[in-house]
C-alpha cells in the first residue's frame, strides 16, 4: 500500500485488517473465478493461440449466472462478520492457474 494511502488511514484513525488477495471466504471474485476455471475445464475446445484463450475467457465470464454473482454480492455482510469474529484469520484459500501452450490451455485449481 503506498504511504500516501497509509498516511490518511492512520491520520483519520481507519483500523486495518488483512485481506488476502486469494481467499474465498472474504473475496466474492475468488468464488467466480473459481466457478469461471471450472467451467474453461469442462470446455472441449482448447485455445491454440491467446488470442483465442481470450475469447473462451470472455465467453465463460459473460455466461456466469447473474443470480450466481449477486449472491457473492449479497453475501459480503457475512463475509466482513466471519473475517471480524476470526480477528482476521481467513478459513479458505484456493488459488487457480491457466497454463497455456501452443498446443492447449489448461487450468489448475491448486
Amino acid at each position: 500500500m503506498h504511504g500516501n494511502v497509509q498516511g490518511f488511514f492512520f491520520t483519520h484513525q481507519i483500523e486495518l485488517f488483512l485481506w488476502p488477495a486469494c481467499s474465498h471466504d472474504r473475496s466474492p471474485i475468488e468464488n467466480a473465478g473459481s466457478m469461471l476455471a471450472q467451467r474453461m475445464a469442462q470446455g472441449t475446445s482448447f485455445a491454440a493461440t491467446l488470442d483465442q484463450l481470450s475469447q473462451y475467457v470472455e465467453v465463460a465470464w459473460t455466461a456466469l449466472p447473474q443470480g450466481y454473482i449477486q449472491s457473492l454480492f449479497d453475501s459480503l455482510p457475512r463475509r466482513v462478520a466471519v473475517v471480524i469474529a476470526n480477528n482476521g484469520s481467513a478459513t479458505l484459500t484456493t488459488h487457480f492457474v491457466i497454463i497455456h501452450t501452443s498446443q492447449q490451455a489448461v487450468i489448475l485449481i491448486v
